[in-house]
């Protein structure tokens, strides 16, 4: 199971003064047969986005750079399932909307799964997922398809306001543990 997860931390440790090309080249080489290893670091940076700064020190890269280099580098070890902590934390909406679809298609073109945390979600951003799970206090409040949480929690007497973001409306719902606690035994009651 080890060779098939990759875990992606929320902030990566990488060798400061190595260039995102050096970096992605010393990975590849140890994951990767040596003739392999350029061919596939060229094919990341460019599905990155990351060709802007391929030849600067780590140091020197922007944080949004930074968080697709921790994902280009865990992608070098071929892992068919990718975990990631906070991949948005420290990103404006736009870069994180973009890192988030990003995933999205490594993850259908490249036939991966990919698992992620997220504290704060765009209404942008949760369309984008396949399948959300909420959860509070370590008990699965919600999960499906995006396009049905509201009305699930509609059914439970917890009406979205109009332009209200769906995501922070149902984040602040289930934090409230009196709430919570009705939403777990109310599943229990349909089970």
């Amino acid at each position: 199971m080890k060779l098939k997860i990759a875990y992606i931390v929320q902030d990566d440790e990488f060798f400061d003064k190595l260039t995102v090309r050096e970096q992605l080249i010393f990975i590849a080489r140890l994951k990767l047969p040596w003739h392999l290893a350029e061919k596939h670091v060229q094919l990341l940076v460019k599905k990155l986005y990351l060709q802007k700064c391929i030849n600067s020190p780590i140091y020197l890269i922007s944080y949004g750079e930074k968080k697709r280099l921790s994902i280009a580098t865990k992608l070098l070890t071929n892992s068919s399932i990718l975990v990631l902590d906070e991949p948005t934390s420290g990103l404006d909406s736009t870069l994180a909307t973009s890192l988030i679809q990003l995933l999205r298609n490594l993850a259908n073109d490249q036939r991966k799964t990919i698992v992620l945390s997220i504290h704060q979600s765009t209404s942008q951003i949760f369309q984008i997922f396949d399948q959300v799970m909420l959860i509070s206090e370590g008990r699965i409040v919600f999960m499906n398809k995006p396009q049905a949480a509201v009305p699930y929690f509609t059914s439970l007497g917890y009406q979205c306001p109009a332009y209200f973001n769906p995501a922070d409306y149902m984040i602040a719902v289930i934090s409230t543990t009196v709430l919570a606690l009705k939403f777990v035994k109310e599943k229990n009651k349909r089970q």
